[in-house]
């Protein structure tokens, strides 16, 4: 795999010298389902929900920031549709959708029942919402209000900033509609799982250039495991003014309430390297909960200066507030005592952050070359954020792992373990250049971004205000895609990543911060489309490397060393295909990741895989749906998922065994009713994922959600 950096710019060499083609046409834009002709959007088109046929959509806005087609963007780009999201009965889209997504793993799961995944082998440690940053601390996004989601697989600093090379997560959300309509929707589930959403939207004035959007949902569940629930509220009004074609401008509003039971999850014993305690056992507290508020207002102008110019603004100002109170298990759980050491933990996070972004969007046509210019800046300023975590000892200060009681007191004054506060404001410009020739045969992109940092900070161990600048940071990406035929495109791409490190974590001996890590990304590979889009293939081919990887100071509690090396590498082979069109419809891959562990100060670790991270994985889909007939409106489906083996923190043995996981779906639609029923873990499979550094949890079983939605 290490020959993939002199292929890749030998590819880049020969793209230069490609010969000029004569007169030909554009590949084929899949068609939707029902065979109709397929829509072309404009390239300043933010919302693609007209483009959204079923499962498949033909065009993402997420990694060029030009509405773009998929075939003819130079990266791996998959997008999951709303239509998918409804029909799987999605609810956390982290955990439960995007694992479809070949080459993306179900990362950790949280103490307070949020999830995050991996890509590549690499951690996202936050996702986007219409392109800004989306904080969320401890709370999972409510599916009520997300449109799509667009997975982009490798760097994507150039454009989004500081974020991992592995790739990102964009969530579209919701935008007021122009014809009027009104959805009720009644969920009902395993482990009494209630679920209610309303969504209405449409026009408020005669000529329909004032909109709205009100959409709420109320959720109330317990667990598969012990003594675990949660709840939990959301509510997302939205405005929308369109002044002409391509000038309008919106806002919109964000309220989310949770609360979820603490959940340490299960140890390993001593010595050794798998959970053997029952998958639905609970060893936290269960009267202590994480609770968060979020509030996030978002405003959105887009303007259409001429049919070639255009100007975009976004700005998102997001207020939380999280008490995050919990049963912490400590240590490792003892093999002949039975006992486990538990106290209590409470952290309480005050967080204010601002948003704003500007894109200025031109075409231009010189002499047989197309040119996409973008050219933007955005600035982050997070004028407050305080963190205070304290722990209190308990009688008893253990919990038995096999007969666990839940009666304590707490003893002693609370310790106070961290004292944090900071004020920090990014900013970064960014300039790209997409040139497009020989009839859209040939095209190059060139992208470059300048991002910088400030950050003042407070710690329990530097009380005193310390003032931190890293150096600024410069990421380019470099992409050439060649169409050799009108159903075949080759492409190759690299690109940097940085990280800015804000936590105000010290190294010992010293006030000195964190400088950014940073990743390189090597990427070739192909896209096809065939019977006139009725069959899509495409392979990835990549490798990258994260470096500067920050490490708690193993001789020194409370402080942090930043050293280290990651590097993965493989490849993934995705399709989607109607052999039927309008009736059967089918979409998987497959994924080969092989992440190591290339430098650390342990050399124990060097070598070791990455956490979280199955070497082996794919997934499978398929749906038949009838289109005529007395069961008109009746469609069933049936997935398939394997994971291969999976390794928890380097510095653990722990190891989630390889296992395989079946779901299935059926629903029926009846004037402006349809009834969906989806069943996941068909067959109850026993199987466990890494989780924190003290707890490892277990999937869920055979679970089932069932629904009831009206339209009007």
């Amino acid at each position: 795999m290490k020959t993939l950096r002199p292929a890749l710019h030998g590819f880049l060499i020969a793209a230069l010298h490609v010969p000029a083609f004569g007169q030909t046409s554009r590949p084929p834009t899949p068609a939707s389902q029902s065979e109709a002709a397929p829509i072309v959007l404009s390239p300043f088109e933010v919302n693609t929900e007209r483009d959204d046929a079923e499962y498949r959509a033909n065009h993402a806005a997420s990694s060029n920031r030009f509405n773009t087609s998929i075939f003819d963007t130079p990266q791996s780009v998959t997008v999951l549709t709303e239509a998918f999201l409804r029909d799987m009965e999605v609810v956390d889209i982290l955990e439960e959708a995007l694992i479809y997504v070949p080459g993306v793993a179900r990362g950790e799961y949280g103490t307070g029942g949020e999830s995050n995944v991996t890509i590549r082998g690499q951690p996202v440690p936050e996702t986007l919402h219409d392109n800004m940053p989306a904080l969320y601390t401890n709370v999972r996004p409510d599916s009520a209000i997300i449109q799509r989601v667009e997975v982009i697989k490798g760097s994507s600093s150039s454009l989004y900033g500081s974020s991992w090379p592995g790739g990102i997560v964009n969530m579209m959300t919701k935008r007021p509609l122009e014809n009027r309509r009104y959805d009720f929707t009644l969920q009902l589930g395993s482990h009494q799982f209630f679920r209610s959403v309303m969504d209405l939207t449409g026009p408020l004035n005669r000529s329909g250039t004032l909109r709205y959007r009100l959409i709420g949902a109320f959720e109330d569940s317990d667990s598969f495991r012990d003594l675990v629930n949660n709840d939990r509220l959301t509510l997302f009004p939205a405005l929308s003014y369109v002044f002409r074609p391509g000038t309008q401008v919106g806002v919109s509003f964000e309220y989310l309430h949770s609360r979820q039971t603490a959940d340490p999850h299960l140890p390993i014993l001593t010595g050794q390297t798998q959970v053997t305690l029952p998958r639905e056992r609970f060893l936290g507290l269960p009267d202590r909960d994480y609770e968060v508020h979020k509030r996030a207002l978002r405003v959105f102008f887009d303007h259409r200066f001429t049919d070639n110019w255009a100007l975009r603004f976004n700005y998102v100002g997001t207020d939380i507030t999280a008490d995050k109170d919990n049963g912490q298990l400590t240590g490792t759980a003892n093999a002949v005592t039975r006992r486990q050491a538990r106290r209590q933990n409470r952290q309480f996070i005050v967080d204010e952050t601002h948003a704003a972004q500007v894109d200025v969007l031109g075409r231009a046509e010189l002499g047989g070359v197309t040119l996409r210019s973008l050219i933007g800046f955005d600035i982050q300023d997070r004028p407050w954020r305080d963190l205070i975590t304290t722990a209190n000892n308990l009688t008893p200060n253990f919990v038995d792992i096999d007969r666990p009681t839940f009666n304590y007191v707490l003893t002693g004054a609370p310790m106070t373990l961290n004292n944090n506060t900071s004020k920090t404001t990014s900013y970064g410009g960014y300039v790209q250049s997409q040139a497009s020739m020989l009839r859209e045969r040939l095209q190059f992109i060139v992208g470059y971004r300048l991002d910088g940092m400030t950050q003042e900070s407070t710690s329990l161990t530097l009380p005193a205000p310390v003032k931190y600048t890293p150096p600024n940071v410069v990421t380019p990406r470099y992409s050439v895609m060649f169409r050799p035929t009108d159903r075949v495109s080759v492409y190759a791409t690299y690109g940097e990543s940085f990280r800015f490190e804000t936590s105000g974590r010290p190294i010992f001996g010293t006030d000195r911060r964190l400088d950014p890590t940073t990743g390189v990304l090597y990427e070739v590979g192909a896209k096809s489309r065939f019977f006139d889009g009725r069959l899509n293939v495409d392979l990835e081919v990549f490798e990258l490397t994260r470096e500067g990887i920050v490490v708690a100071d193993p001789d020194h509690a409370g402080f942090v060393l930043q050293t280290g090396l990651e590097r993965s590498e493989g490849y993934a082979i995705s399709f989607s295909a109607d052999p039927i069109p309008g009736r059967l419809t089918m979409f998987g891959g497959y994924g080969f990741t092989d992440g190591k562990v290339e430098r650390d100060l342990n050399p124990n670790l060097v070598g070791k895989p990455l956490r979280g991270t199955p070497k082996h994985s794919y997934t499978f889909f398929a749906k038949y749906r009838v289109p005529k007939g007395p069961l008109k409106g009746f469609g069933c489906g049936l997935g398939v998922q394997y994971s291969d083996v999976q390794y928890g923190p380097t510095n653990q043995n722990f190891s989630a065994p390889a296992y395989t996981v079946f779901n299935a779906q059926m629903n029926y639609a009846w004037r402006n009713y349809s009834f969906n029923v989806a069943a996941n873990n068909l067959f109850d499979k026993v199987y466990w994922r890494p989780g924190g550094n003290n707890g490892n949890r277990a999937g869920d079983p055979l679970t089932i959600r069932g629904s009831i939605r009206a339209r009007f």
